[in-house]
């Protein structure tokens, strides 16, 4: 029994001699310090604000972006245009009557879905007088009758 005592004891000593020493310390080269990673109510807040104003900011680029490009593609924002819509009426909801000033010139075009025609063309003087009617006031009185009115915009 105390052979075998002795035994157990020395293989304990020989396994305890070959295996490394365990130690209890922790390397802190390896783990970071343990911090408060929460944010205040401050830094949301300023957080929220710049998004906010950078999301704001990029959308109003893009709409003047747009705008920019659109004018290029259709030839507009040019100083001194040669093409300028007057005036238009509605004949029905798909059709429609342009006056149309081209230069010096001025033309009255039909316009549907499908396709535009020209009408007539116009002297500036009777563009003029489109421009003078259109402008002029209806007088209507108290007494007027809706016969009186309408003729009144006939003969106009």
């Amino acid at each position: 029994m105390r052979i075998s005592l002795f035994l157990s004891l020395a293989l304990a000593v020989l396994i305890s001699i070959n295996s490394p020493a365990q130690t209890t310390t922790v390397d802190t080269t390896l783990v970071p310090p343990a911090t408060d990673y929460s944010p205040s109510l401050a830094g949301i807040i300023f957080k929220l604000l710049v998004s906010m104003i950078l999301i704001v900011g990029l959308i109003y680029l893009s709409v003047y972006l747009i705008k920019k490009m659109n004018n290029r593609a259709t030839g507009g924002g040019i100083v001194g245009d040669t093409i300028k819509i007057m005036g238009r009426t509605f004949i029905s909801p798909k059709q429609s009557l342009y006056l149309v000033k081209i230069g010096q010139r001025y033309a009255i075009l039909g316009a549907t879905e499908s396709n535009i025609n020209m009408i007539t063309e116009l002297s500036e003087q009777e563009a003029r007088d489109f421009d003078n009617r259109e402008n002029k006031p209806l007088s209507i009185s108290a007494g007027s009758k809706f016969a009186d009115i309408f003729k009144g915009m006939i003969k106009r």
